[in-house]
Order: C-alpha cells, then sequence, then structure tokens
C-alpha cells in the first residue's frame, strides 16, 4: 500500500507516544525524579484534575492507573507522567513524524536514564483526528448494516480492536462528536487509532514500526477519491 507523506489539511489534533511501565520506586516520588530530568526543556507544571480524587481510586480503579497526574509543557510537545505512565504529546499543529520521532527518541533515552521502570509493559502511539463538519464514515471503506437496512445516513460510532503482526490497533471512529478546539465548538467526525505493543523489547524501533502500522490502518479506512481529495504528498 502507498503510504502519503503527508496530507493537507492535516486532520491530526494529537498525537501521543506513551509507555507504560511497572516501578520499584514509590509513586510519590516518581514525578519528582522525572521533572529533574526535563525541567531545562519543560520548565512549566501543571497537576491534572486526577489529583483531586482519593489515592485509592486512582491506584485501584483499573481506567485510572495509567492515567498521568502531571503535565510538562515546552515550546513543541507536552510531556505528561503519572506513577504507571510516561508519554510525551505533540499537541500543537503537527509538523511531521521525522520532527515528532526526534523528540520521542530523545525523551525516552532521558526517561531510561532515571532508571525509574523496571519493566516496560506496553507501548503505544496514538494519532486522533477530526474532520470539521463531515460524516467520514460516508467517505470510508467500512459498510455497516442491519438486515437490509444500511446505516450509512446514521449517527454512529464503533470501536474495535484490530491485530497487525505484534501490534493491536485500537480503532475509535465517530460521525456525530462535539468537537471542543481551543474553545471552538462544533460537531464533525473522529477518527482516533492507538497502536500498541505489549512488552517492547526495542522502544525506538517500536516506535517506528508502530507509525508504519497506523498509517496503514488511517488510510485502508479512506476511498481513494477521499485521499485525493486530501492533496497527498507521497515524497
Amino acid at each position: 500500500m502507498r503510504l502519503p507523506k503527508k496530507i493537507t489539511p492535516c486532520p491530526l489534533v494529537e498525537s501521543i507516544f506513551e509507555l507504560r511501565f511497572e516501578s520499584q520506586i514509590p509513586a510519590d516520588a516518581i514525578f519528582g525524579i522525572v521533572y529533574s530530568q526535563f525541567k531545562e526543556d519543560y520548565p512549566k507544571v501543571e497537576p491534572l484534575p486526577i489529583q483531586q480524587l482519593p489515592e485509592q481510586i486512582r491506584t485501584n480503579d483499573p481506567n485510572l492507573m495509567f492515567s498521568p497526574h502531571y503535565k510538562l509543557s515546552g515550546e513543541n510537545f507536552l510531556i505528561q507522567v503519572g506513577p504507571k505512565v510516561f508519554s510525551v504529546v505533540h499537541a500543537q499543529e503537527y509538523k511531521g513524524w521525522d520532527f515528532f520521532f526526534a523528540e520521542i527518541k530523545r525523551s525516552v533515552e532521558k526517561f531510561q536514564k532515571t532508571e525509574i521502570a523496571s519493566e516496560i509493559t506496553r507501548a503505544g502511539l496514538r494519532y486522533i483526528n477530526i474532520f470539521k463538519d463531515m460524516d467520514v464514515f460516508s467517505r470510508s471503506t467500512i459498510n455497516l448494516s442491519i438486515g437490509d437496512r444500511n446505516l450509512e445516513s446514521c449517527s454512529k460510532s464503533i470501536t474495535a480492536d484490530i491485530s497487525s503482526g505484534v501490534f493491536t490497533n485500537t480503532l475509535r471512529m465517530a460521525n456525530n462528536a462535539e468537537i471542543n478546539i481551543q474553545g471552538d465548538i462544533f460537531n464533525g467526525s473522529v477518527i482516533d487509532i492507538d497502536t500498541y505493543i505489549v512488552n517492547p523489547q526495542e522502544i525506538i524501533s517500536e516506535a517506528e514500526n508502530a507509525h508504519i502500522e497506523e498509517k496503514k490502518i488511517f488510510f485502508s479506512l479512506l476511498k481513494d477519491d477521499f485521499i485525493s481529495d486530501l492533496n497527498p504528498d507521497y515524497e
């Protein structure tokens, strides 16, 4: 499958590379250790809302245990940290994989120097794409029906786990989502793909492989004429 290097306009609103880990270090000491490594490039610290919940809920709820507790802000990226999670977030205008990957590599190497993680249990690359005022299902390769009734014109959302080699791609797709971008609220479609590997051995190379797998899933979802409308650049 021929994959574009970029499309215009770029629908990406957030890109996240996440590591989940186990640690022998007390949970309340982890943030300070990470901050000492990153404070020069990420000086602004912000506690996240999960901090307001009781510790017992934060540590025992399976939906919360991998949530970050703090956010560090830099010029182009964010670092998010929790007792079991470390992530690099490209939340500004997406400047391409090479730019993002360089910061992933640099940040992962700095995180590994802390020796916080006794085991990396999961590495994932998540891309969240939005399409303003559009039903993306109508321009996708997905066909949904119940019996003889086609569901193309219905409001809908789907979630699917798609295996591809050592990776699992968790796809979330919706055509009637309320989207808030810097206070601008509108309806549109979302394609959210989280490509992850369990117990990775080589984190940096798996990040590159995850990027390829994620792109394959994303572009396989779109009809050829829609890809053409997005001005694909195959350089």
